[in-house]
Protein backbone atom coordinates (compact mmCIF):
# COMPACT_ATOMS: atom_id res chain seq x y z
CA UNK A 1 0.00 0.00 0.00
CA UNK A 2 1.25 3.32 -0.73
CA UNK A 3 1.06 6.20 1.70
CA UNK A 4 0.63 9.81 0.05
CA UNK A 5 3.22 12.14 1.57
CA UNK A 6 1.04 15.35 2.20
CA UNK A 7 1.48 16.39 5.56
CA UNK A 8 -1.85 15.13 6.46
CA UNK A 9 -0.25 11.73 5.53
CA UNK A 10 2.60 12.09 7.44
CA UNK A 11 0.40 12.98 10.01
CA UNK A 12 -1.43 9.57 9.62
CA UNK A 13 1.85 7.99 9.09
CA UNK A 14 3.28 8.82 12.82
CA UNK A 15 -0.33 7.92 14.59
CA UNK A 16 -0.60 5.01 12.98
CA UNK A 17 3.41 4.12 14.12
CA UNK A 18 2.47 5.46 18.08
CA UNK A 19 -0.07 3.26 17.77
CA UNK A 20 1.75 0.01 16.70
CA UNK A 21 4.32 0.98 19.14
CA UNK A 22 1.83 -0.96 22.08
CA UNK A 23 2.58 -4.01 20.64
CA UNK A 24 6.33 -4.13 20.34
CA UNK A 25 7.83 -4.96 23.83
CA UNK A 26 9.80 -1.91 25.70
CA UNK A 27 13.13 -3.00 24.17
CA UNK A 28 12.89 -3.87 20.31
CA UNK A 29 14.71 -4.23 17.18
CA UNK A 30 14.06 -2.98 13.98
CA UNK A 31 13.01 -6.51 12.12
CA UNK A 32 10.57 -6.96 15.31
CA UNK A 33 8.97 -3.15 14.52
CA UNK A 34 8.70 -4.33 10.48
CA UNK A 35 7.38 -7.27 11.14
CA UNK A 36 4.20 -5.53 12.81
CA UNK A 37 4.04 -2.67 9.71
CA UNK A 38 6.34 0.13 11.30
CA UNK A 39 8.33 1.07 8.37
CA UNK A 40 11.83 1.98 8.77
CA UNK A 41 10.49 6.15 7.88
CA UNK A 42 8.20 5.78 10.75
CA UNK A 43 10.99 4.54 13.29
CA UNK A 44 13.34 7.42 12.47
CA UNK A 45 10.05 10.03 13.03
CA UNK A 46 8.90 8.73 16.14
CA UNK A 47 12.57 9.05 17.20
CA UNK A 48 12.93 12.79 16.24
CA UNK A 49 9.75 13.16 18.36
CA UNK A 50 10.86 11.29 21.63
CA UNK A 51 8.27 8.64 21.36
CA UNK A 52 10.96 5.71 20.59
CA UNK A 53 14.85 6.09 21.53
CA UNK A 54 17.70 4.45 19.58
CA UNK A 55 19.96 2.67 22.07
CA UNK A 56 22.54 0.97 19.53
CA UNK A 57 22.28 0.00 15.88
CA UNK A 58 19.11 -1.36 15.43
CA UNK A 59 18.00 -1.39 18.87
CA UNK A 60 15.02 0.95 20.19
CA UNK A 61 13.45 1.28 23.47
CA UNK A 62 10.16 2.89 24.17
CA UNK A 63 8.68 3.95 27.58
CA UNK A 64 11.61 6.31 28.23
CA UNK A 65 10.89 7.07 31.62
CA UNK A 66 12.19 3.64 32.60
CA UNK A 67 15.16 2.78 34.51
CA UNK A 68 16.93 0.40 32.18
CA UNK A 69 20.63 -0.87 32.16
CA UNK A 70 20.78 -0.07 28.45
CA UNK A 71 24.68 -2.01 28.29
CA UNK A 72 23.48 -5.33 29.41
CA UNK A 73 19.81 -4.23 27.21
CA UNK A 74 22.17 -4.43 24.45
CA UNK A 75 24.20 -7.13 25.11
CA UNK A 76 21.26 -9.90 25.73
CA UNK A 77 19.24 -8.33 22.39
CA UNK A 78 22.19 -9.17 20.57
CA UNK A 79 23.70 -12.08 21.97
CA UNK A 80 21.28 -14.45 23.52
CA UNK A 81 23.95 -17.13 25.17
CA UNK A 82 25.70 -14.31 26.55
CA UNK A 83 26.66 -14.74 30.43
CA UNK A 84 27.95 -12.01 32.99
CA UNK A 85 31.13 -13.88 33.83
CA UNK A 86 34.69 -13.39 36.01
CA UNK A 87 35.00 -10.25 37.76
CA UNK A 88 31.63 -9.02 36.44
CA UNK A 89 29.97 -11.55 37.92
CA UNK A 90 32.01 -11.50 40.68
CA UNK A 91 30.33 -8.19 41.47
CA UNK A 92 27.23 -9.11 41.05
CA UNK A 93 27.16 -11.21 43.86
CA UNK A 94 28.78 -9.54 46.02
CA UNK A 95 32.55 -10.64 46.56
CA UNK A 96 34.41 -8.07 45.41
CA UNK A 97 34.25 -3.81 45.49
CA UNK A 98 36.22 -3.73 42.30
CA UNK A 99 34.72 -1.58 39.42
CA UNK A 100 35.33 -2.79 35.76
CA UNK A 101 36.04 -0.22 33.04
CA UNK A 102 34.32 -3.15 30.89
CA UNK A 103 31.77 -6.31 31.23
CA UNK A 104 32.87 -9.71 31.10
CA UNK A 105 30.72 -11.26 29.30
CA UNK A 106 30.81 -15.25 28.27
CA UNK A 107 29.64 -16.95 25.49
CA UNK A 108 30.19 -20.75 23.53
CA UNK A 109 33.55 -21.03 22.00
CA UNK A 110 32.54 -20.85 18.24
CA UNK A 111 30.15 -18.58 18.49
CA UNK A 112 30.40 -15.02 16.86
CA UNK A 113 30.84 -11.77 19.01
CA UNK A 114 28.42 -8.98 18.06
CA UNK A 115 29.69 -5.45 17.83
CA UNK A 116 28.35 -3.61 20.50
CA UNK A 117 27.90 0.04 21.83
CA UNK A 118 28.63 -1.05 25.49
CA UNK A 119 31.89 -1.80 26.42
CA UNK A 120 32.44 -5.69 26.77
CA UNK A 121 35.27 -8.38 27.01
CA UNK A 122 34.11 -11.26 25.37
CA UNK A 123 35.17 -14.48 26.30
CA UNK A 124 34.66 -17.93 24.74
CA UNK A 125 34.52 -20.69 27.16
CA UNK A 126 33.95 -24.33 26.33
CA UNK A 127 30.76 -25.28 24.68
CA UNK A 128 30.30 -28.56 26.51
CA UNK A 129 30.47 -26.93 30.16
CA UNK A 130 29.35 -23.97 28.72
CA UNK A 131 25.71 -24.27 30.56
CA UNK A 132 27.05 -25.29 34.07
CA UNK A 133 26.50 -22.96 36.98
CA UNK A 134 24.54 -20.66 34.85
CA UNK A 135 21.32 -19.11 35.68
CA UNK A 136 19.01 -16.16 34.11
CA UNK A 137 18.41 -13.15 35.60
CA UNK A 138 15.85 -10.12 34.54
CA UNK A 139 16.91 -7.07 33.26
CA UNK A 140 14.53 -4.41 35.29
CA UNK A 141 12.37 -2.25 32.63
CA UNK A 142 12.68 -4.76 30.02
CA UNK A 143 11.42 -8.32 29.07
CA UNK A 144 14.81 -9.57 28.58
CA UNK A 145 16.59 -11.58 30.98
CA UNK A 146 20.84 -12.47 30.91
CA UNK A 147 23.06 -15.04 31.49
CA UNK A 148 24.84 -15.15 34.81
CA UNK A 149 27.14 -17.46 36.63
CA UNK A 150 26.98 -18.74 40.08
CA UNK A 151 29.11 -18.12 42.52
CA UNK A 152 31.04 -20.94 42.33
CA UNK A 153 31.40 -21.43 39.13
CA UNK A 154 32.86 -17.71 38.72
CA UNK A 155 35.51 -18.52 40.95
CA UNK A 156 36.13 -21.80 39.68
CA UNK A 157 36.37 -19.48 35.92
CA UNK A 158 38.78 -17.36 38.00
CA UNK A 159 40.91 -20.10 39.35
CA UNK A 160 41.29 -21.62 35.75
CA UNK A 161 42.62 -17.92 34.43
CA UNK A 162 46.17 -17.40 35.93
CA UNK A 163 46.89 -14.37 34.06
CA UNK A 164 43.54 -12.40 36.26
CA UNK A 165 44.59 -11.06 39.63
CA UNK A 166 44.94 -13.95 42.09
CA UNK A 167 44.57 -11.83 44.95
CA UNK A 168 40.90 -11.11 43.99
CA UNK A 169 39.86 -14.49 43.49
CA UNK A 170 41.24 -15.52 47.59
CA UNK A 171 39.11 -11.93 48.40
CA UNK A 172 36.23 -13.75 46.46
CA UNK A 173 36.57 -17.13 48.11
CA UNK A 174 36.96 -15.38 51.68
CA UNK A 175 33.75 -13.63 51.38
CA UNK A 176 32.09 -16.43 50.21
CA UNK A 177 33.20 -18.58 53.51
CA UNK A 178 31.41 -15.61 55.27
CA UNK A 179 27.71 -16.14 53.54
CA UNK A 180 25.36 -18.37 55.53
CA UNK A 181 24.97 -22.43 53.97
CA UNK A 182 28.19 -21.58 52.17
CA UNK A 183 31.05 -24.40 53.51
CA UNK A 184 34.48 -24.97 51.72
CA UNK A 185 33.07 -28.66 50.44
CA UNK A 186 30.21 -26.90 48.38
CA UNK A 187 32.62 -24.68 46.37
CA UNK A 188 35.20 -27.64 45.98
CA UNK A 189 32.69 -29.99 44.28
CA UNK A 190 31.27 -27.04 41.67
CA UNK A 191 35.12 -26.02 40.90
CA UNK A 192 35.84 -30.07 40.34
CA UNK A 193 33.33 -30.07 37.83
CA UNK A 194 35.88 -27.97 35.59
CA UNK A 195 39.65 -28.76 34.35
CA UNK A 196 42.40 -27.21 36.21
CA UNK A 197 39.92 -25.44 38.51
CA UNK A 198 39.73 -27.70 41.64
CA UNK A 199 43.63 -27.78 42.66
CA UNK A 200 43.60 -23.85 42.87
CA UNK A 201 40.64 -23.64 45.03
CA UNK A 202 41.41 -26.61 47.37
CA UNK A 203 45.17 -24.21 47.62
CA UNK A 204 43.39 -21.49 48.60
CA UNK A 205 40.30 -22.89 51.01
CA UNK A 206 43.70 -24.74 52.62
CA UNK A 207 44.57 -21.18 53.67
CA UNK A 208 41.48 -19.64 54.20
CA UNK A 209 39.86 -22.91 56.31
Amino acid sequence: MIRSMTKNGQANLKEDGTRLLSDLPYLFTTAQALSIGIPRVTLHRLAQHSKIRPIARGLYMRGAERVIDLDLAEIAAKAPTATICLTSALGEHGLTDAISKRIDIAIPRGTWAPKTTAAVTWHRFDSKSFYSGRNEQSIPGTNLTIGIYSAERTLADLARHPNLDQAELVEGIRRWLRQPGNHPAKLLKSAQKLPGAGFHIQRILEILT
